[in-house]
């Protein structure tokens, strides 16, 4: 979805408050639709077992190690997408 695009577009609205020690991960479709050498995307599941398997390092290494998971995951295949992925870590 392209966010502020087309103005008479449907948002859900909301909020939620981080606790200390939460996790927010942002993406775009780029990194779910990533495509590997099988045809198979590396998709929703994936990317959650990834997440889970690094939680508890670091922002930066929690990116660092969802990014390298798609990239190894597309190998050789060429980007046809663009990825964008953000964490924020609320510490103490």
């Amino acid at each position: 979805m392209l966010l502020g695009v087309v103005p008479a577009a449907p948002y859900i609205c909301g909020s939620f408050k981080l606790e200390t020690g939460d996790l927010l991960m942002i993406y775009s479709d780029g990194i779910t639709e990533s495509v590997n050498l099988a045809g198979e995307e590396f998709g929703y599941d994936r990317l959650e077992a990834q997440l889970r398997r690094a939680q508890a390092g670091a922002a930066d290494t929690v990116l660092f190690s969802v990014l390298g998971a798609v990239q190894d995951f597309a190998a050789a295949r060429p980007l046809v997408d663009d990825m964008s992925l953000a964490i924020v870590r609320l510490d103490d």
